[in-house]
């Protein structure tokens, strides 16, 4: 400020002299003269050289302010009119905000006077986001901010197109061959799990009443356990299954073991590392019902599919699908517990004449109601994630029991959007990153779906993110491999995700195993 009240007092100076220098020359101000423009050059000059800022100042923001339609993992870029103070470029001066939460973000200087902010994780999709500048933030020559500086962006409605849809195993003919990727074959495979470190998934091929293994790195497919449709113990083939679904894998006291829901038998059976199975939730007798008990023979369960194991506390999940409610069992699978309120289901209806009760409610434990729930998830919070088919939507059970709805509205459709706008048909398969991501099977649209979860986990914005991004119609449905969307499968079931974030897919009716490579 003193530096432009000088420039002004000595420009008020030098219009004075610049008169009596005009006057000298004959110039009046109508004049044109070469010497009066020199004379006024020099007054500009003079009056210039005070009207710098004395505040740091921004020349080009990317996104634009307001902009709508933003990519999911944009660029975010900010350049400034001066050279930039490096040491202040830091998290504590720049901000990604999510409304009231901050979203993290890693920074770079792209020139001496512009940044680069780069989202840790993609942004969620039709969501509003605003980008902090403090006054923190300064130029080479200390100069900062004088206010902080805000602007936002809204990011766009679907998920961007990327990565590769293959075909990872099966012919698509059904068939029960073993063989090495696509000369091996299938008869409707519907759940699969990996190894603990990833060098094999198994798959429950349910058609083929088996349990076939897949080694990763070679694509070699065989089949470990099961033959023909049947009720027995056993190793190996020697051993019998009835239209297996869900799976999942757990490790006890060191030991590894295989649970499969045998859903056409009403039990659970466990299978051990040399593929020993054995009988260990159900009646000896297969018979359907609902009966909880210590004794693992005396339970019953009427067509069970998904599975969820809580490492973190010891509890296994089960989808008793037919009878509307997930039962919770202790880890060392000794038999299924109550839930802490002493209920028999730790959520959905208690059975009454030993059948579930279907419906749509929120709640805790057993004032909460499912319809044929399937596949199971749990988050490194210990939230347990249902797919729950018949009201084609997916459900969240907090660890204490309560049962919200984060997406879907209980109607089938096709629609991506946040929490109730969005619309599944008959979902199956669900699978967690750990963290605010899940992945689902929308098995009657033919698609794999993407959920990013609010901060506070009770609602989720939902894309999709491979196969039909349409209501389904003719040829949405079948076998294409390509990128994410341009991809299209066919009554997708489970799904499983590696370390590395590839899916693995049970394209259940195409009789194959797809890989998506994000």
């Amino acid at each position: 400020m003193k530096k432009l009240i000088f420039s002004v007092f000595f420009a008020s100076l030098f219009i004075l002299n610049c008169g009596v220098a005009m006057g000298a020359l004959g110039l009046d101000d109508s004049g044109t003269n070469d010497k009066k423009d020199l004379l006024m050059g020099v007054l500009g000059l003079a009056l210039a050289s005070g009207s710098s800022s004395s505040n740091l100042e921004i020349d080009t923001t990317v996104p634009g302010s307001w902009e709508e339609g933003v990519s999911i993992r944009p660029i975010i870029y900010v350049k400034f009119k001066t050279d930039l103070d490096s040491s202040t470029i830091t998290t504590d001066n720049i901000k990604l905000m999510e409304g009231a939460t901050e979203f993290g973000i890693s920074l770079k200087a792209q020139s001496t006077n512009s940044i680069l902010i780069t989202p840790v994780g993609d942004l969620r999709i039709n969501t509003s986001y605003t980008v902090k500048l403090l006054t923190g933030l300064k130029d080479s020559s200390g100069l900062a901010l004088g206010e902080e500086y805000n602007w936002s962006f809204t990011t766009s409605s679907s998920e961007a197109d990327s990565g590769s849809v293959i075909t990872f195993a099966g012919s698509g003919t059904a068939g029960n061959a073993d063989g090495t990727g696509t000369a091996a074959s299938f008869n409707g495979p519907q759940y699969l799990v990996g190894e603990l470190y990833g060098a094999s998934i198994f798959i429950t091929d349910t058609g083929n009443h088996r349990i076939r293994k897949i080694v990763l790195s070679s694509q070699v497919v065989t089949t470990v356990a099961g033959s023909t449709s049947g009720y027995t113990a056993g190793t190996g083939v020697a051993a019998r299954f009835n239209s297996p679904k869900g799976i999942f894998l757990a490790t006890i006291s060191g030991v590894t073991y295989y649970f499969v829901s045998d859903s056409g038998n009403n039990g659970i059976r466990k299978m051990t590392a040399a593929y020993v199975v054995s009988n260990t939730y159900g009646t000896n007798t297969n018979a359907a019902g609902f009966v909880i008990a210590n004794n693992s023979t005396s339970q019953r369960y009427r067509n069970p599919e998904g599975f969820a194991v809580d490492l973190a506390i010891g509890h296994q999940y089960i989808a008793d699908t037919g009878n509307h409610c997930i039962r919770r069992a202790n880890y060392a699978g000794q038999g299924v517990s109550n839930s802490a309120s002493n209920t028999t289901c730790f959520a959905g209806a208690n059975p009454s004449g030993g059948i579930g009760t279907a419906g749509f409610t929120n709640g805790a434990n057993t004032l909460a109601r499912f319809n044929n729930p399937k596949g199971l998830a749990v988050d490194n919070d210990g939230n347990i994630y249902v797919a729950d088919s018949g009201n084609h939507s997916i459900r969240i059970i907090t660890p204490s029991g309560v049962v919200g709805t984060i997406a879907g509205n209980g109607t089938s459709g096709y629609a991506n959007g946040l929490g109730s706008a969005a619309r599944f048909s008959s979902p199956a398969g669900i699978v967690s990153d750990g963290a605010n991501t899940l992945y689902v099977t929308d098995t009657g649209n033919c698609a794999i779906r993407k959920l990013t979860l609010s901060s506070d986990k009770s609602t989720a914005n939902v894309s999709t993110f491979a196969g039909a991004n349409t209501d389904v119609t003719s040829g949405n449905c079948s076998l294409v491999n390509g990128t994410r969307l341009t991809s299209r499968f066919n009554s997708p079931k489970g799904l499983w995700r590696d370390s590395n974030g590839n899916l693995y897919i049970t394209d259940t009716g195409n009789n194959v195993i797809r890989k998506i490579s994000p």
